[in-house]
């Protein structure tokens, strides 16, 4: 049997669930495993709100961002030093994925 169903690229994202945070700018994602880089991404988020601006390596994979001038948007980056995904969410939406990064990475310890 086959099987064909027409697709469509998808809009970029940043998707968080209890395992994984995901960085999709459409194409292409990265994903950061919570079990062994929560504490690293957590952090991370927290400098980015706190100071504007941050990157942040954990080995080959790199993980950062910064604020726009007006303080409305953010823009994420992830994945190795020379293949990143590149995604702008909304300062309001970042806080929301922080909290829930914290509770995600603290409910599990």
């Amino acid at each position: 049997m086959e099987l064909t169903i027409a697709g469509e690229p998808a809009a970029p994202f940043v998707r968080l669930d209890s395992r994984t945070l995901v960085l999709s700018h459409g194409p292409r994602a990265v994903a950061f495993s919570l079990s062994s880089s929560g504490r690293f991404v957590e952090e991370t988020l927290v400098i980015i709100l706190d100071e504007g601006r941050a990157t942040r390596a954990q080995g080959e994979r790199v993980f950062g961002g910064f604020k726009s001038e007006d303080g409305e948007r953010i823009t994420l980056y992830g994945g190795t030093r020379d293949d990143l995904v590149v995604v702008a969410i909304g300062t309001a939406d970042l806080e929301r994925l922080q909290v829930a990064v914290t509770e995600t990475v603290h409910h599990h310890h």
